[in-house]
């Protein structure tokens, strides 16, 4: 993977995600065979909300919502997940209404947990299999990396759902290091920027002794927020 960090504007930092996913995870989805299509647009979907979050684009979280909520599926899904995709569909219709980024990262992670519930209760959808560790380096472009790498397995961890990769996510994000002083030029009072930063080690700590779906959505949606607020602050730009 290679990561190359560029200038969207003074002191803003761009982080290229295109290949993020490859460095962390491999998936395949379990079930029927048709229904592969169609968990690969919902899965695409669910990206385009937490990158809206991230960049602070509420319309672009919005729009992939409605979208999620209004989706007709026309291919099958194994029996017994009729409850969890209502579920689903209904934590994305509030997140298409919400009218704060703060209320679209805690929806985002009940939506994550309803979809792992489902996979878990009919023994279907997408197998992660841990196949690196978190990126490491001490300048700012690899760090921001190394949050995203544990973010995302964290995700993984609610949809799979895996213990491993929310194990690893949660542990990655605890030990991850940002260059307080570097991230707070120009954007604020530092301590807001560190402040935020020990919100998100907190959760980290938090999360790796969450044992049920419920608690992790929460710690989730908690740290999906305090990224956004971190990024809008210190000028922190995610492209995926």
């Amino acid at each position: 993977m290679k990561t190359m960090p560029s200038i969207l504007r003074p002191g803003a930092i761009a982080v290229s995600l295109s290949l993020l996913a490859l460095a962390g995870c491999t998936w395949g989805f379990g079930g029927e065979e048709p229904s592969v299509t169609d968990m690969h647009r919902q899965l695409s979907r669910t990206v385009d909300i937490q990158t809206g979050v991230v960049l602070g684009d509420l319309t672009r979280a919005r729009d992939a919502a409605a979208w999620l909520a209004t989706h007709e599926e026309l291919q099958s899904f194994p029996e017994g997940s009729d409850h969890y995709r209502a579920r689903m569909r209904g934590y994305a219709g509030l997140i298409a209404q919400a009218n704060t980024l703060g209320e679209v990262a805690a929806r985002t992670g009940q939506m994550a947990a309803a979809c792992g519930s489902c996979h878990q209760e009919t023994r279907s959808g997408p197998r992660f299999v841990m196949r690196s560790q978190p990126p490491r380096g001490t300048e700012l472009g690899s760090q921001m990396v190394r949050h995203i790498w544990a973010a995302d397995r964290m995700w993984e961890g609610l949809v799979g759902p895996s213990d491993e990769a929310w194990q690893a996510g949660a542990e990655a994000l605890e030990d991850a290091w940002l260059p307080v002083t570097v991230l707070s030029v120009g954007y604020g009072p530092r301590g807001e920027v560190d402040g935020m930063i020990g919100e998100i080690r907190s959760l980290a700590v938090r999360a790796q002794t969450a044992g049920d779906q419920e608690e992790r959505a929460r710690l989730y949606g908690e740290m999906l927020g305090t990224c956004s607020r971190c990024h809008g602050q210190g000028g922190v730009m995610v492209e995926r």
